[in-house]
C-alpha cells in the first residue's frame, strides 16, 4: 500500500472519530485508533521522521499530553495516559479487531472502554494461592457466651436482651398512659411487663409455624372447634390486639425532637442493638453475600421503595450480610432516603453501603458475592487493598471499565467466554444464550478456569460463574425462610414492620446457633419455632393460673400444655365467714353463685360441677359396678 492510500485511510478513520466523539459528547481527539499493524515492516514508519505523515508513537504520546506539529490528517491516543499503569505499549490495532494493545513484551491487552485501564488477555503464570485466598482462623462457628447455651429461649435471648425487652416495655406503657382516656374501663388499657410482651412475642411465632400470620385473629381464638388452644390458653385476643397497636419502640414524647435528626428515630436504638448482637455471638463462613431485602409494606413513609423485581413490590429497604453457607444474618442496614444534615446523615452511593456493610468482616480474607447494583471495578481493587476481602459480582453494561470487546457478542457463539486479567482482578463476558451475555468480575479468581466435563449440565460454564450461582443466593435464602414461618401482620406502623423482620432473623440465627451447639444438623425449623413459642409464653401462661378471672377450664388447658401437677399453684380458697361466692368451676360468663363448698378443697362450687352424694344405706348396699369387678 503506496503512502497516499494510507493517508487516505487515515483521514477516513478520522472522520469516523470525529462523527462518534459528537455522538458521545467527547471532545474531539479524546481517542484515535491506529489502523496499520505495526509488525508490517514495509509501512512502518520511525517516529519523528520526515516521511511520518499517518502515524505517532504512543510512547510519544506519553512524554507530553500534546503532539506538536501534526498535521490535518494524523492520528494520536489524545489524553489516556494518565491513569496508564503500562507505559511501555505499542499502538493500538483497529477497534474492529476489540480495541487490543500489543505491548512492548508482546503481550496483548484490552483497552476499557473509558481509555484509562489495560486488561491483559492472558493470565498470569504463578500457579500459587494467592495470600488474600488464605485465610487464619476458624469460620462458620458459635463464639463467645453463645457456646455454653442450650436451650431455644437462652439463645434467643442473646438477640434480644433483657435490657431490649425493658425498653420495649417502658415504651410501650409510656403509650398506654397516654392514651388511657380513650379506653372506658381502666382494665382495658393497663401497663404491660416483659413477660406479657414475650408472650405476645411467643403468639406471633406460633401463628408464623400455623402459616397463619393474615388470618383473622377471631378465627384463631374461636372456641368452636376451628381455633387454636394455645392461643386462647395463652392471651385473650382483646388484650392481645391491644397490646399490639400499644407497642412502640421509643419514648413517643420524645419522638418529635429526634426525627428532625433522624429518619429512623422510631426504632433506631432497637435495631441497632439487634445488630450489634447478631455480629457478636456468630462468626460467618469464608463466604458471605450482600444483598437487599424488601419488606412488604404499602403504608406511609417517606423512605417506602418500589422495586418491580421483587414479589412485594412496595416496601422497605433492608441491606443485608448473611453467610452463604448457613445463611446467617450478620449485618443488617436500613436504607432510609436522605437524612436531615446531622449525626445520621450518610452516603447512600453503592460504595458506601458496601464499605458499611462488610465492616463486620474487615480484614478477614472473606469472599463477598454481590449483584450488579453494588459491584464495580474500582471496588474490587478498594476491597482487595484497604480491606483484604475478595469479591465475585457481576458489571452494568454501562461500566466504563468494560473493554468494548466484552460487550459485542453478536457473532460470539452460546456458551462462549471471554477474559481479561488486571492486577489481580479477573473479568469474564459469558454468553449464556443468543440474546443474552453477563459480565462478571473476581478477584478471588485468577485463571481462566472452564467446565469441559462434557457430562456436566455446566459444560462451558466458566468457574467464575459456577461460583456466583452458589453463592449469590444467601440472601435470598433468608427471605425466602422468613416468608416460610412469617410472624409479620397487616399493620401501618413501617417500625412494626421492621420489627416483625427482625423476629424473623432472630428466629432464624437462633436455629442456626442451637443446631450447631445442639450437633443436630437435620433438626427441623418448625418444631424449634413451636418450642421457642412455648419457652416465650411459659411465664406468663404460668401466671395466668393464679388469676380468679381465668376460665377454670383454660386453666386446666395450661396446666397439660405446660405440664403443671396442680391447676392451681397459689390460689387460696375463700375464708371461712365467705357465705356464697361464684361457682370456681363455671364459666366467668355464667355467674353462678352458690353456697355449697367443695369438702376437700374448699372452694365454691355450684349443682352441675357437684359429684351426685349417697346414702350410707346405699353405699353398703350397692352392687358393684364393672369398673370394680377390673379392679
Amino acid at each position: 500500500m503506496d503512502l497516499s492510500e494510507e493517508n487516505r485511510l487515515a483521514r477516513l478513520l478520522l472522520s469516523v472519530e470525529r462523527e462518534e466523539n459528537e455522538v458521545l459528547g467527547r471532545p474531539t481527539g479524546a481517542f484515535v485508533r491506529q489502523l496499520f499493524n505495526e509488525s508490517d515492516e514495509e509501512d512502518t514508519n520511525v517516529a519523528g521522521s520526515d516521511d511520518d505523515e499517518g502515524h505517532v508513537h504512543l510512547a510519544q504520546e506519553l512524554e507530553g499530553n500534546e503532539v506538536q506539529g501534526h498535521e490535518e490528517g494524523s492520528v494520536f491516543l489524545g489524553n489516556m495516559s494518565d491513569d496508564f499503569d503500562e507505559l511501555d505499549i505499542i499502538p493500538i490495532h483497529n477497534r474492529l479487531h476489540g480495541d487490543i494493545v500489543t505491548k512492548a513484551d508482546g503481550s496483548q491487552a484490552y483497552i476499557s472502554r473509558n481509555r484509562k485501564m489495560l486488561w491483559n488477555m492472558q493470565p498470569s503464570q504463578e500457579r500459587r494461592t494467592p495470600a488474600r485466598n488464605i485465610l487464619r482462623m476458624r469460620m462458620g462457628c458459635t463464639v463467645g457466651v453463645a457456646k455454653d447455651a442450650k436451650t431455644a429461649l437462652d439463645i434467643w435471648s442473646l438477640f434480644f436482651t433483657d435490657s431490649m425487652i425493658l425498653d420495649i416495655t417502658q415504651s410501650t406503657n409510656v403509650w398506654i398512659n397516654s392514651n388511657k382516656e380513650r379506653y372506658s374501663r381502666e382494665r382495658d388499657a393497663k401497663e404491660t411487663t416483659p413477660e406479657e410482651l414475650k408472650c405476645v412475642f411467643g403468639i406471633l411465632y406460633m401463628a408464623g409455624v400455623m402459616k397463619s400470620s393474615h388470618q383473622i385473629l377471631e378465627e384463631l381464638w374461636s372456641g368452636d372447634g376451628f381455633g387454636v388452644e394455645f392461643f386462647r390458653c395463652a392471651m385473650s385476643i382483646k388484650r392481645f390486639k391491644f397490646l399490639l397497636t400499644a407497642m412502640r419502640f421509643d419514648d413517643i414524647t420524645s419522638r418529635e425532637d429526634r426525627q428532625k435528626l433522624d429518619n429512623l428515630a422510631p426504632i433506631r436504638d432497637l435495631f441497632e442493638e439487634f445488630v450489634e448482637n447478631c455480629k457478636l455471638h456468630y462468626r460467618v463462613s469464608e463466604f458471605v453475600t450482600l444483598d437487599e431485602m424488601l419488606e412488604s409494606f404499602r403504608g406511609r413513609c417517606s423512605f417506602r421503595q418500589y422495586i418491580k423485581n421483587k414479589p412485594a413490590k412496595y416496601g422497605l429497604k433492608i441491606y443485608a450480610l448473611v453467610c452463604a453457607k448457613t445463611f446467617y444474618t450478620a449485618n443488617l442496614e436500613v436504607y432510609a432516603a436522605r437524612q436531615p444534615p446531622g449525626p445520621y446523615q450518610i452516603d447512600n452511593s453503592a460504595r458506601s453501603v458496601v464499605q458499611r456493610m462488610i465492616e463486620p468482616i474487615s480484614g478477614s480474607g472473606r469472599n463477598v458475592t454481590m449483584d450488579n447494583w453494588f459491584s464495580s471495578v474500582p471496588l474490587c481493587f478498594d476491597l482487595m487493598n484497604d480491606h483484604r476481602l475478595t469479591m465475585v459480582g457481576t458489571l452494568r453494561k454501562n461500566k466504563r471499565e468494560i473493554p468494548s470487546a466484552f460487550l459485542e457478542t453478536k457473532h460470539r457463539p452460546v456458551n462462549s467466554s471471554m477474559f481479561a486479567f488486571k492486577d489481580k482482578c479477573t473479568m469474564v463476558s459469558f454468553v449464556s444464550n443468543k440474546k443474552k451475555h453477563v459480565v462478571l468480575v473476581s478477584t478471588l479468581h485468577n485463571d481462566d478456569t472452564v467446565d469441559n466435563n462434557p457430562n456436566s449440565p455446566t459444560v462451558g460454564k466458566p468457574e467464575i460463574v459456577l461460583f456466583y450461582n452458589s453463592s449469590k443466593g444467601g440472601v435470598d435464602t433468608v427471605d425466602k425462610y422468613k416468608e416460610s414461618y412469617s410472624t409479620a401482620r397487616v399493620c401501618n406502623r413501617w417500625s412494626m414492620r421492621i420489627f416483625y423482620s427482625l423476629l424473623d432473623i432472630g428466629a432464624l440465627n437462633t436455629f442456626i446457633i442451637l443446631k450447631e451447639n445442639a450437633k443436630e444438623p437435620k433438626m427441623k425449623r418448625r418444631i424449634f419455632l413451636r418450642t421457642l413459642a412455648k419457652e416465650l409464653c411459659q411465664d406468663h401462661m404460668r401466671s395466668r393460673i393464679t388469676i380468679r378471672s381465668t376460665p377454670a377450664n383454660v386453666k386446666l388447658r395450661i396446666c397439660k400444655i405446660m405440664e403443671i401437677a396442680d391447676p392451681r399453684p397459689t390460689r387460696s380458697a375463700p375464708p371461712e365467714d365467705v357465705q356464697s361466692a361464684r361457682c370456681y368451676s363455671c364459666d366467668w360468663r355464667k355467674h353462678r353463685l352458690s353456697k355449697t363448698r367443695c369438702s376437700k378443697c374448699k372452694f365454691f362450687i355450684c349443682r352441675e360441677h357437684t359429684a351426685p352424694a349417697i346414702c350410707v344405706m346405699c353405699t353398703e348396699s350397692r352392687v358393684p359396678s364393672e369398673e370394680d369387678m377390673s379392679e
